[in-house]
């Protein structure tokens, strides 16, 4: 079975991105990741959906993404991370 998380860039600032998560723009959450040491916080889990659930089908992919995006130094307006 394979797993597709979107990510969509809500806001960047100089010190951190934040980005909403998960199957579609209506049911998301939100995470954000500092700029500076690539830590990344769950700002907003999905609604309507399990906390396994979410981490396993989107949290942890957005998370895996999210570094590899900081590890690039480039976040773009949208992204996605699948298995």
């Amino acid at each position: 079975m394979g797993r597709l998380v979107k990510l969509w860039k809500s806001e960047e600032t100089e010190t951190r991105v934040v980005y909403s998560y998960g199957p579609s723009e209506e049911q998301r959450g939100r995470i954000a990741c500092t700029k500076t040491d690539g830590a990344i916080s769950l700002l907003e889990p999905i609604a309507g959906v399990s906390e396994q659930d979410d981490r396993f089908f989107y949290r942890d992919l957005a998370m895996v993404r999210l570094r590899k995006l900081h590890s690039s130094g480039e976040f773009p307006d949208e992204a996605f991370m699948s298995t």
